[in-house]
């Protein structure tokens, strides 16, 4: 949630939406999950959308969510 806070930095909290990304409940998380699945397919190809998809690590209720690649790979380009 701070980070897409930031890249929406002159957008007001309150008007964005309560069903988003700032408040996923299992439902939309699984629905932004598949979509960035999808996207991920289509832009780099099924073998390395597998790599850069969104992992579950631990157990309920301490269920935590990332990317399975190590950080030193990771980039943030803006």
């Amino acid at each position: 949630a701070a980070l897409y806070r930031q890249t929406a930095p002159a957008r007001e909290i309150e008007s964005m939406s309560h069903t988003g990304i700032l408040a996923l409940d299992a439902e939309n998380f699984r629905s932004y999950r598949a979509k960035l699945r999808k996207t991920l397919e289509r832009a780099f190809g099924p073998a390395v959308a597998e790599q850069l998809e969104i992992t579950a690590t631990g157990k309920r209720p301490g269920t935590r969510y990332g990317l399975g690649i190590s950080r030193e790979r990771i980039r943030v380009v803006s």
